[in-house]
C-alpha cells in the first residue's frame, strides 16, 4: 500500500474495533493508543525509507550541492527568495542578484577533463541585495552572501569574499550642495553571510544550522547592551552556517513544534547527501511526502536543469575533478607536516640526550639549532 494512502487512512484504522488486536490486560483505550503509536512509527518509516515506497512516491533531482546546479536554481528569483527567506527567517520583499563568481578556467584545452580541472582558479559565490520587511512594516536593505564548500581548506576565500562585500554601500538620499550639484549620500549595508558546508566545524553539539550572535557586553559594568548602535552594526556581522553532515542527527522532535525549524529542515533535506541515488552522486532521490506544495517551484526548477543546461553533467564532473585536485594538495600538505613533526621530535630527543649527558645549553643549541628556552623546557 502506498505510504500517502496509508497515512490518509490512519485515523479510520485506529477508530475501528481493536478487540482482535488487543493485548491481554489492556483496555480498549490503551489498545488504541498502542496501535496509534505503531502507526506513527510505521508512517515515519514510509516517509524516510524510499525502498518501502512505490516508484511514484519519490522524485529525482540533480544534486544542488554542485555549483552548476545551485547557481541555476538561484537564478530563479522566486526560488531564491523562498530559500533565502527560509534561511534567515525574515520576509524578503525584493531581491536582486549581484554579479556572481563562477568557476573560472584558463588555457585552450577543452578536451582533457583533468587538464581543465587543474586549471580551475576558484569556485563561485552568490550575492543578493535584498529588502527585508519586518513585522512592524519597517524595511532594511541588506547584502546576503551565499558560499558553499565541500572541503575545509577554503577559509582565505571565505574571508576575501566577505571583505569585498563588507565594503558594499547603499544609496540613501541625494541632495544638492551650495553649487547646486547633486551629492549622493551612502551608508553601509548589513552583511548576512550564509555558508553551506559539506563538512563539520564543531563536534560539541553537532548542530545542523548555526547562527552566531552579536553580543555587546560592557567590561567594567559587566552588562549586556541591547540598544542598537550603527557604529557596531556596520562594523560587525553574524554568520549563518550549515553543517550538512549533521542533517542525519536531526530528529522529528527537534523541529515539529516550530514552523521555522520545520520549513528550514525541509529546505536542507533538498541537500541531503544521504539521499544520493545509488552510486550516482550527481542525483538525489527524495520522497514527495517530505516536501509541501510551497516547494514545488524549487523542485521543478531543479528538475529543469537537465533540459535547460545540456553541459550540466560535464560541469559536475569538472567539479569532481577539481575537488580531487584540492584533496591531493591537502594530502601532500598533511604528509609534509607529518615529516616536519617527526623531524622536530628527533631533534628534541637528541637534545634531551645531550642535556642528560651533561652538555651545556649553548653547546646543545649549537648542535641542534634549538633555542635556549626550548632546551630548558625539555
Amino acid at each position: 500500500m502506498k505510504g500517502s494512502v496509508f497515512i490518509q487512512h490512519k485515523q479510520a484504522v485506529v477508530n475501528k474495533s481493536l478487540s482482535e488486536y488487543r493485548p491481554a490486560n489492556t483496555t480498549e483505550i490503551e489498545s488504541k493508543q498502542l496501535f496509534a503509536e505503531f502507526l506513527d512509527f510505521f508512517c515515519f518509516i514510509l516517509n524516510h525509507c524510499p525502498a518501502m515506497a512505490s516508484d511514484d512516491e519519490y522524485f529525482i533531482i540533480p544534486n544542488p550541492l554542485y555549483d552548476v546546479v545551485f547557481r541555476y536554481l538561484m537564478e530563479d528569483i522566486e526560488s531564491a527568495r523562498l530559500i533565502l527567506s527560509t534561511f534567515i527567517n525574515q520576509k524578503i520583499k525584493h531581491i536582486q542578484p549581484e554579479p556572481t563568481e563562477k568557476v573560472k578556467k584558463k588555457g585552450e584545452d577543452t578536451q582533457n577533463r583533468n587538464s581543465k580541472a587543474k586549471d580551475l582558479l576558484d569556485l563561485f559565490r552568490l550575492d543578493f541585495v535584498a529588502t527585508i520587511e519586518f513585522p512592524d512594516g519597517k524595511e532594511e536593505v541588506v547584502m546576503i552572501e551565499v558560499q558553499k564548500a565541500s572541503e575545509p581548506g577554503d577559509y582565505f576565500r571565505f574571508k576575501r569574499y566577505i571583505c569585498n562585500n563588507f565594503q558594499k554601500k547603499k544609496l540613501v538620499s541625494e541632495i544638492q550642495n551650495e553649487k547646486e550639484e547633486p551629492v549622493r549620500i551612502y551608508e553601509p549595508m548589513r552583511l548576512i553571510p550564509i555558508f553551506i558546508l559539506n563538512f563539520t566545524i564543531e563536534t560539541e553539539v553537532k548542530e545542523l544550522f548555526i547562527k552566531t550572535r552579536q553580543v555587546k557586553q560592557g567590561i567594567f559594568k559587566n552588562k549586556i547592551i541591547e540598544q542598537k548602535s550603527d557604529f557596531i552594526e556596520n562594523l560587525t556581522y553574524e554568520l549563518w552556517i550549515v553543517q550538512l553532515p549533521y542533517l542525519k542527527k536531526v530528529t522529528k522532535e527537534d523541529y515539529e513544534a516550530d514552523s521555522y525549524k520545520t520549513k528550514l529542515y525541509t529546505l536542507l533535506k533538498l541537500f541531503d547527501q544521504g539521499s544520493i541515488l545509488g552510486d550516482n552522486k550527481h542525483r538525489l532521490k527524495h520522497l514527495k511526502t517530505l516536501f509541501p506544495d510551497e516547494w514545488d517551484r524549487v523542485i521543478n526548477r531543479l528538475k529543469s536543469v537537465l533540459t535547460e543546461n545540456p553541459d550540466m553533467e560535464e560541469e559536475m564532473y569538472l567539479e569532481d575533478e577539481y575537488l580531487k585536485v584540492l584533496e591531493g594538495k591537502d594530502n601532500q600538505l598533511a604528509a609534509k607536516d607529518k615529516i616536519i613533526e617527526e623531524k622536530d621530535k628527533i631533534i628534541k630527543d637528541f637534545a634531551r640526550m645531550l642535556k642528560n649527558s651533561g652538555l651545556t645549553i649553548p653547546e646543545i643549541s649549537q648542535k641542534t639549532g634549538l633555542s635556549t628556552e626550548e632546551i630548558e623546557n625539555l
